[in-house]
């Protein structure tokens, strides 16, 4: 089960990478080959230069608004968006690695988030009781039952459903009643990986995994849960007999109070462009923003991480599941490093590799309400190892436009025009409502152990699209982009692909 689930979780980053990552890069002029030695070459800022604030030296407008449209009125791209440039003069190039989180961090984390809450270690490998089986056994069979009932005994799912009913019959007589509790001090163990064919050690990696079970000030129960997992110190990716284990999934820390579950990608959220908005729940933006400028604060993290954007939750109003009284909300706060003063931008795609080293882009974001965090996570931290250049030329504005515009025409509208022509879809539009300038970090050839961090162009928003269904009605989705639609050097005016990760 344990090698099935972590299959499934990387299937699932792979599903998003297609989905939200893709971006083909032109082989046309509007977007050059990539070279890093050319890159560093345009870097150099002339002996002559001006000191200036970056928006003045690359002529970049407060607002931006453009309209693109193609494939027979059927796409269209509408800019209507702030371009945010840092208040600095100069822009880096620094190279980073990744780390993983020391047992000192841990247990600040830990203290602070737990403090006051008795926790106990969750072992991922400790033995099922006999409850616990027996709660698992009923699932099982009532899943069975369910398949066979509609003519699928057949299918794959119903046989693993079976070899897993076996295998916890054989498991029950000998389950204990109950499992021994330890309390958890926030105190990093290891963690050694078995092949569960050859039945012996793999691999081993540092971690903690601790819950308790409290009353939120509701009187609703609610459990508690903190994890560290650090991914740093195991060997290379390999393979044992079929089974994958993983070196670079990146150190992974979470804290989650289960008091209110209205966040995460199915909920409805929007961002929040003004921290004075008004909005129609008891805490403000700003409060939300106050915290997490206070969480930061208390961990000794406010010259090393930012706000990078502020979004609300939401449960509507006329939700049948919930009354008034208990319209559910929280704003997820997203964090991005600061390197130099500058941050880096904020993307939750996934970098996709056939080597199965999943070093992924950094991201870290902590939800609140008026109860406080209710939720935290930071995945793969790194480190700036040397500040390469500490002030690089950057193109105009202007021309980055151009990039832009040149890489809509290249890939977005022939791609949509494929499915206008098969009228698998009806229209696609997106809004770009934030430009930034930031650092981005881009793999460099043949090296997993450490990256570069460049200047970069993101452009973020919303895509909406009409299909058709079967029924020959029109399907509407309308969903946050993942990622940077389109992100483009800012030295050299090339596409990054962020699925690939340079």
């Amino acid at each position: 089960m344990h090698i099935q689930r972590k299959r499934l979780f990387f299937c699932i980053c792979f599903v998003i990478g297609l989905l939200f990552a893709c971006q083909p890069t032109p082989k046309e002029d509007a977007v050059r080959q990539k070279s890093f030695n050319k890159m560093f070459q345009m870097a150099k800022k002339p002996a002559d230069s001006k000191s200036m604030l970056l928006r003045e030296q690359v002529q970049a407008p407060e607002r931006y608004m453009r309209q693109i449209t193609g494939a027979n009125n059927a796409f269209m791209l509408c800019i209507d968006a702030y371009v945010e440039i840092p208040n600095h003069e100069k822009m880096p190039i620094a190279e980073i690695a990744p780390i993983d989180f020391s047992q000192e961090q841990t247990r600040l984390l830990y203290d602070l988030f737990c403090r006051g809450k008795e926790m106990y270690i969750v072992y991922p490998d400790a033995p099922l009781t006999k409850a616990q089986i027996e709660s698992k056994i009923r699932f099982l069979m009532q899943e069975i039952t369910e398949m066979e009932e509609i003519g699928n005994e057949d299918d794959p799912y119903v046989e693993e459903c079976r070899a897993d009913l076996s295998y916890l019959q054989t498991l029950y007589p000998n389950a204990p009643e109950i499992s021994e509790s330890v309390q958890c001090h926030g105190a990093l163990m290891r963690m050694t990986e078995y092949s569960a064919k050859a039945h012996s050690p793999v691999c081993s990696y540092t971690w903690v995994t601790a819950q308790a079970e409290e009353l939120s000030l509701r009187g609703e129960p609610r459990i508690i849960s903190f994890s560290v997992t650090n991914r740093n110190d195991l060997d290379h990716a390999i393979q044992v007999d079929g089974e994958w284990f993983f070196k670079r999934s990146g150190a992974l820390m979470s804290y989650t109070d289960m008091r209110n579950h209205v966040y995460g990608d199915q909920c409805p959220r929007y961002r929040i462009e003004n921290l004075e908005e008004v909005v129609d729940v008891p805490f403000t933006p700003r409060q939300a923003e106050e915290a997490a400028q206070s969480f930061l604060c208390s961990v000794g993290l406010e010259q090393q991480l930012a706000i990078d954007s502020v979004w609300l939750y939401r449960i509507p109003k006329d939700d049948s599941l919930f009354s008034l009284e208990e319209h559910p909300y929280s704003y997820e706060v997203r964090l991005s490093r600061l390197v130099e003063g500058i941050p880096c931008a904020y993307d939750r795609t996934a970098i996709i590799s056939e080597y199965m080293d999943m070093w992924q882009y950094e991201q870290i974001a902590l939800v609140v309400d008026e109860e406080g965090i209710i939720s935290f996570h930071w995945f793969s931290p790194v480190k700036v190892t040397t500040i390469l250049q500490e002030d690089v030329n950057l193109l105009p504005f202007e021309q980055i436009m151009e990039r832009f515009e040149a890489q809509v025409n290249y890939a977005l509208i022939p791609f949509m025009q494929g499915y206008v022509e098969t009228e698998q879809m009806l229209s696609q539009r997106y809004d770009i409502n934030r430009i930034t300038l930031s650092l981005q970090r881009v793999n460099q050839p043949n090296n997993f152990d450490s990256a570069l961090l460049v200047p970069v162009w993101s452009f973020y928003g919303t895509k909406t699209e009409v299909w058709e269904n079967e029924d020959s009605l029109a399907n509407v989705s309308d969903r946050e982009l993942a990622c940077s639609l389109i992100t483009i050097n800012a030295i050299d005016g090339t596409i990054i692909n962020l699925q690939e990760g340079y």
